[in-house]
């Protein structure tokens, strides 16, 4: 619920950041935010709206054929984004990768 309370202005950049504070691979982070990109563009969202685009990782991995254990590991990995401060990886310009 508390994701639904926080604006992002800048979803795709606060994706990228918050996926590189998990430590996804870059492989993952690039696929999640295009598709993101393509579903809901650049228009300002919630963090909860990005939350579920990077969730989207660990079935990617399942399409890859990855093990069940890896794709926990993965699951794990992205709730963690669930403690992150988003409003720290919600900055304008151009992202870094």
């Amino acid at each position: 619920m508390k994701l639904l309370k926080i604006d992002i202005r800048n979803p795709a950049n606060c994706m990228k950041g918050v996926m590189d504070r998990l430590g996804i691979p870059r492989k993952y982070e690039a696929e999640a935010v295009e598709l993101f990109l393509a579903q809901y563009g650049e228009d300002p969202c919630t963090a909860h709206d990005i939350y579920f685009g990077i969730s989207e990782i660990p079935f990617m991995l399942a399409c890859e054929g990855w093990d069940g254990s890896r794709i926990a590991r993965m699951e794990e990995t992205v709730a963690r984004a669930l403690s992150v401060d988003w409003t720290g990886y919600d900055v304008p310009g151009a992202y870094r990768w």
